[in-house]
């Protein structure tokens, strides 16, 4: 979501928001004993069709296996700027309607892996990554889990240990910078998703309410923007129709 100075919508980063992005980088070095070490060779590490098998159980337990549509609001420091509605399939497909304070609407459309976006029917070149892949937490089969990391552009091969706060995770795509989900080893819930381009995505912690279980919030991270959390204030149940993510309900 680049703009023009003249029409920016989300402000640059402060110096605060500059040092959290510090320790971004430290969390990203910080995770399994070095190769060669003693707990390194002690350490069990599953495969990615494993922890997918694990991701879809949870995601089953939690009843989140149906599309879904929930209502957002979207926050910086504090500070609400924008409202959203989301509708988000198992099967890979996401869109998201925001209604920003400014006046002005974007519409963001998840399909296979590729992300657009428009601003008052015109596409966006560049834009911030306000659509999480929502996807990740409703897929209930393991073949489809791995697909939709692939398309994300995730190393499945690759697996390593790391830390995300109090996590304990498996990072499926390793830790070396580029795409990958970080999965905490308990309950197999994705803590983390790093995109291409350098974004980050948090999970907040599952909100204690009536089924489907989701995080309480979402938090987007970005190089040279301003952090941006995303509540989730309401969900239901949704039917998808052979229009809803079509292409041209950008231009709408």
């Amino acid at each position: 979501m680049r703009a023009s100075p003249a029409h920016a919508p989300w402000p640059a980063r402060d110096e605060g928001a500059v040092r959290r992005l510090a320790g971004v980088a430290a969390r990203v070095a910080a995770g399994s004993p070095a190769p060669g070490s003693a707990g390194a060779a002690a350490a069990y590490v599953p495969t990615a069709e494993r922890i997918a098998g694990g991701l879809a159980r949870a995601n089953r337990k939690a009843h989140r296996g149906a599309p879904l549509q929930l209502q957002l609001g979207f926050l910086m420091d504090e500070i609400e700027v924008a409202t959203g509605t989301l509708v988000s399939d198992p099967a890979g497909f996401a869109r998201l309607e925001l209604r920003h304070q400014k006046g002005f609407r974007e519409r963001h459309l998840l399909r296979g892996g590729r992300y657009e976006a428009s601003r008052d029917g015109a596409r966006l070149a560049a834009p911030r990554p306000l659509l999480p892949p929502f996807p990740l937490l409703q897929a209930i089969d393991p073949d489809a889990l791995l697909a939709l990391l692939q398309q994300l552009g995730v190393e499945t091969g690759r697996v390593e240990l790391g830390y995300e706060g109090d996590h304990d995770c498996y990072v499926i795509g390793g830790r070396g910078g580029g795409p990958a989900v970080w999965v905490d080893q308990d309950d197999l819930e994705v803590v983390r998703v790093d995109l291409e381009g350098g974004a980050h995505v948090w999970m907040g912690p599952l909100r204690k309410a009536d089924p489907p279980l989701l995080p309480a919030w979402i938090e987007v991270e970005e190089p040279g923007a301003e952090t941006i959390r995303i509540e989730i204030r309401g969900v239901s149940t949704t039917k998808i129709q052979p229009d809803t993510f079509r292409d041209d309900w950008l231009r709408g």
